[in-house]
């Protein structure tokens, strides 16, 4: 039955007569290239509990092309926080108190970029944290998040 066009409900209708014909011989169904929904997907498993035996092929279902929410990249909400308050990339965290090395901790990043006010999460903030700091040492160096700022 793949490629045909019976939709959805046409491979529920085959599924539910088969169901309902408990001396049926069929053993394999193709339903590749055709989208399916979740009342056959719901149909499906209950099919296989009762008729271990019967193969089906299936192309696809409708959550394939449910969209996700993306969220935009934590570096963009900074980014925009700074267009939108008219800031420059140094003024953000030129508070910021750095050590002689130009260099903050996770938690003293952390702790500025909330004070701040920028909207974020926390899974937010340890991916941008993960993402400035590229070495792994616990560390990040400023000039380096005022140049990802400015990019």
């Amino acid at each position: 039955m793949a490629r045909n066009p019976i939709q959805s409900d046409g491979c529920f209708a085959v599924l539910k007569a088969i169901q309902a014909n408990s001396e049926s011989a069929i053993e394999s169904l193709d339903f590749s290239d055709i989208v399916v929904n979740k009342q056959f997907d719901d149909l499906h498993a209950a099919v296989k509990t009762t008729m271990p035996n019967l193969s089906i092929k299936l192309g696809g279902n409708s959550d394939m092309f449910k969209r996700t929410n993306s969220k935009a990249d934590p570096m963009s909400k900074i980014k925009d926080y700074t267009k939108r308050n008219n800031l420059q990339a140094t003024e953000l965290f030129g508070k910021m108190e750095e050590e002689k090395s130009g260099l903050v901790t996770h938690d003293d990043f952390e702790r500025n970029l909330m004070n701040i006010g920028i909207p974020m999460s926390k899974e937010e903030i340890q991916q941008l944290i993960n993402f400035l700091d590229k070495d792994k040492s616990g560390m990040i160096n400023i000039s380096v998040f005022h140049k990802a700022l400015s990019s």
